[in-house]
């Protein structure tokens, strides 16, 4: 008599260990903090991996703000922190975390690693701070998606505040505007500079179109008219009347009255003598060709605008 041998059943074991496996290799693990790498590794990185460098500044808290980012002249990608996802610290809320549409910083390489080298000093930052109270975020990433290395530190205002200033005191003046505008007024120094608009004669003068570019060009003059010397930066805020718009401006102001203006700086460093001039080239927009009519306001000295 022919003996038939059963087939055996699979064991239950060896079907969840399929299905496991089959889930490891859809979802990716989200890393705990311990998985990020460190900062000195981010300071070690050569000038070439400083191209693929990503640095993200964020507060998540209550009435979150845009994300800043600072990345290198060379990347020509869209700017991507999603895969910022997977190292972040557990048991944090992250709802206020935002990703898209960030206001970018481009530096060279070079200017990447001083900045690397400036925030270093601040050991709450290196150390990888994870402050259950606070919600300022200071995070970077490396690499490309099949390897990537990742970094996060949140630290209360009062270090992300020191954390600006040792952005500003790397990132030249012309490319740090995204920077001040991102601070402002949570994380920048509650200085003011003096107002001397009592002080100063504003004139502009000369005003034509250049039909090359639309814009109207106008030669802006600025005398002082006081006893004493006027302490750079002296800054002018321009108030345009219509649909005049400046075109070209150093910055809108924070902290100084009128909040969120335009103003142009004429004098960046040194002083400006009684009854010496400083003049510089302002353009303006002016769709309805309408007469310039601009009210000013001249601050001097340093100080948040």
């Amino acid at each position: 008599m022919q003996l038939t041998r059963k087939r055996a059943r699979p064991r239950l074991s060896l079907i969840l260990c399929i299905a496991c496996s089959s889930l490891l290799s859809v979802v990716r693990p989200v890393r705990a903090g311990s998985s990020f790498s460190s900062y000195s590794d981010f300071v070690a990185l050569q000038q070439t991996d400083l191209s693929t460098l990503q640095l993200k500044l964020s507060w998540f808290g209550p009435g979150s703000r845009d994300v800043l980012a600072l990345v290198s002249q060379n990347n020509t990608d869209v700017i991507d922190f999603g895969p910022l996802a997977q190292f972040r610290f557990p048991n944090r809320d992250y709802s206020g975390d935002v990703y898209e549409n960030p206001m970018e910083v481009r530096l060279s390489n070079e200017q990447l690693h001083a900045v690397l080298d400036s925030v270093g000093t601040i050991s709450q930052v290196t150390d990888g701070a994870n402050d259950t109270t606070a919600f300022f975020s200071f995070s970077m990433l490396q690499g490309d998606p099949d390897s990537t290395i990742g970094f996060e530190a949140i630290v209360s205002d009062s270090i992300g505040a020191l954390v600006i200033a040792k952005l500003r005191s790397v990132v030249p003046e012309e490319l740090a505007r995204p920077i001040v505008e991102w601070a402002c007024p949570k994380f920048l120094p509650p200085s003011q500079p003096s107002d001397v608009t009592t002080e100063v004669v504003v004139v502009f003068s000369g005003v034509r179109l250049n039909r090359e570019t639309g814009l109207f060009v106008s030669r802006a003059q600025l005398t002082n008219r006081s006893s004493h010397s006027l302490v750079a930066p002296i800054t002018v805020i321009v108030a345009c009347a219509g649909a005049i718009d400046p075109v070209g401006e150093d910055g809108r102001t924070c902290l100084v009255e009128p909040h969120g203006n335009p103003f142009f700086t004429f004098l960046s460093s040194g002083s400006l003598a009684p009854n010496h001039t400083v003049t510089r080239i302002c353009e303006f927009s002016n769709s309805d060709r309408q007469p310039l009519k601009l009210t000013t306001r001249v601050y001097s000295g340093p100080g948040t605008r």
